[in-house]
């Protein structure tokens, strides 16, 4: 994907690297290298007994030199990379068939059909044709709510599975938040709520841990202590792989020290957390508590929080949260708003409202 100052130049120092993506990224404009991809798929599928092999385009997504410039890809692009997997898609069908079972494809994508396109990825395109069998979506970063990327599966009948994959936010408060069980709970369930047909994890490599256990049965995880966020991953990561890419595309709320919201008098500040269950139908046995994280403000009296349009009252201190106790019936299954609205003007810097969670625990009996 380097940029060639001099053409035919053997000199290191005559090329540049491109403005997105790792210096060892291949473009797939070349047709020596789409056969290549389709030779590696091809000696898979021929020597070994498998079930299907998956095509990762989350990791990482450059494959084109116009968005390693910064620019979208264009029909060129989109054409090339969908006749590659037509070609995969022939080479899978013809040692199934050779063998007398299927090869199912996968693929791993970005969440946002607008992103792929500028990519080069026409995942819809390949939905329609029937080209993949299983689509999986998000990793580095997640752009649309889980519903999207199932009502796109369903259209043309392809099982979604959802990726989680572990969190890169950096601060250490937030970090430990995302990275508990209890966390990744939560987004399991958001995603079997939204309808996908199964989780995908990645880069757990703990084969004990107790998520594979959990994970899979969307009734064991309602009765069980979660936490809710909005955002796990950060968002980061779609701006260094395209210009704007955050901008354009994030059609989700997301809230974390990385992307905080700076509080102004008396306007509210809102996110949105998503919630895989409905806590009333258990509440006599659920306590629901909300974590708001500020910077900038050392007591709660200046703030006034609401969810779902209640206001909630008698913070704790926990570290750098405020913990407030929230009546189960307050929230539901599906999208929760949360408000923060600074009362009065500060003389000095502004607050910065850098997170938040909702906690889902079970009462502690007398």
């Amino acid at each position: 994907l380097k940029d060639p100052r001099k053409r035919g130049s053997t000199d290191p120092r005559d090329y540049r690297r491109s403005k997105y993506g790792g210096w060892t990224a291949m473009d797939f404009g070349h047709e020596e290298v789409r056969t290549l991809a389709v030779k590696f798929v091809e000696e898979v599928c021929c020597n070994y007994d498998i079930d299907g092999v998956e095509l990762d385009f989350f990791r990482h997504p450059v494959y084109f030199k116009k968005p390693a410039w910064g620019v979208d890809a264009g029909p060129e692009e989109l054409d090339a990379l969908t006749d590659m997997i037509r070609r995969v898609r022939r080479v899978a069908d013809r040692e199934g068939r050779r063998r007398g079972r299927p090869i199912l494809v996968s693929v791993r994508v970005p969440d946002s059909v607008g992103y792929c396109r500028a990519m080069g990825i026409d995942i819809e395109r390949w939905l329609r044709e029937g080209l993949i069998d299983i689509m999986g979506v998000s990793g580095y970063f997640r752009l649309s709510p889980w519903e999207a990327s199932v009502r796109l599966g369903r259209k043309y009948g392809v099982p979604v599975f959802a990726c989680l994959s572990e969190s890169r936010i950096r601060d250490p408060e937030a970090r430990k938040i995302r990275t508990s069980l209890e966390c990744y709970r939560g987004r399991a369930l958001n995603a079997w709520s939204a309808g996908a047909d199964a989780i995908y994890i990645f880069n757990v490599f703990n084969p004990r841990h107790p998520l594979w256990r959990e994970l899979g049965d969307p009734e064991a995880l309602k009765r069980m202590e979660k936490i809710y966020v909005a955002g796990v991953r950060g968002t980061r990561a779609a701006g260094w792989w395209l210009r704007d890419g955050e901008k354009r595309f994030l059609k989700r709320s997301c809230l974390s020290p990385e992307r905080p919201i700076r509080l102004e008098a008396n306007r509210a500040a809102s996110i949105r957390i998503r919630m895989g269950e409905n806590p009333a139908e258990r509440k006599e046995e659920t306590e629901v508590s909300l974590g708001v994280r500020i910077r900038g403000l050392s007591k709660p009296g200046a703030i006034t929080v609401k969810v779902n349009g209640r206001e909630v009252s008698d913070p704790k201190r926990e570290g750098v949260w405020f913990l407030y106790p929230v009546n189960c019936e307050t929230v539901r299954e599906g999208y929760n708003t949360v408000e923060v609205i600074l009362k009065e003007n500060r003389p000095k810097t502004p607050p910065v409202w850098e997170d938040a969670f909702v906690r889902i625990r079970r009462k502690k009996r007398p």
